[in-house]
């Protein structure tokens, strides 16, 4: 509250009470959360000042703004704007669905400059030019060497999921006035590499 801006986390990484309680609410309740040490910050205390100390019962006052999960997406009825022979990527997944694979095509240009290139038109609110963007994504290397998804990781330590970015990290700066619920195709270059641009195709869950 002292912000004035929403605070977002994945459940995975919150301490348990948090994960346990919050996982059996719903978006639009009010809770006043009593945590007990075992099932806060344990042992070692929650803050290093210590005023939050190792046995200490925590009460949290939280209202539940939104929610996604693992499989969260844009809308499947999103209006396209850019057909998918006009792409230079491929991937599996249609309009609300999660995006299992993504590779960029043979012979596809490489971008020489940074721009977003919209799929598919949603209709919630434009994001804005400061904020946070809450998405999910899958991208790939323009020589298909590497790539990354947030809703199929390709690591164990990559877990899926949506991503809260910020409005100032270059790549998803594009983003801005883009529709929630769009689908986005950003074209990242490599100057020094242009093997190694990247193609991100996004999809827009929220703004907080």
């Amino acid at each position: 509250y002292s912000r004035n801006a929403p605070a977002t986390f994945p459940l995975a990484q919150v301490i348990p009470g948090w994960s346990h309680t919050l996982a059996k609410a719903h978006v639009g309740d009010k809770l006043i959360l009593s945590i007990p040490a075992k099932w806060g910050y344990g042992p070692s205390g929650g803050t290093q000042d210590g005023s939050i100390g190792a046995t200490d019962t925590i009460a949290f006052y939280v209202e539940i703004l939104d929610a996604w999960n693992a499989k969260s997406t844009g809308e499947a009825g999103a209006t396209v704007e850019t057909p998918a022979d006009a792409l230079p990527v491929e991937y599996t997944g249609e309009l609300g669905q999660p995006i299992t694979e993504i590779r960029v095509k043979e012979g596809a240009e490489a971008p020489a400059e940074l721009k977003a290139t919209v799929i598919a038109r949603g209709s919630g609110a434009p994001l804005p030019e400061k904020g946070t963007y809450v998405l999910q994504f899958a991208a790939a290397q323009w020589d298909n060497a590497h790539a990354e998804n947030t809703w199929v990781p390709t690591t164990a330590n990559y877990p899926a999921g949506p991503r809260s970015v910020p409005s100032t990290q270059q790549i998803f700066a594009p983003l801005a006035g883009v529709p929630v619920g769009s689908r986005v195709l950003l074209s990242v270059p490599n100057k020094d590499n242009p093997a190694q641009a990247i193609a991100v195709v996004v999809d827009i869950l929220s703004a907080v």
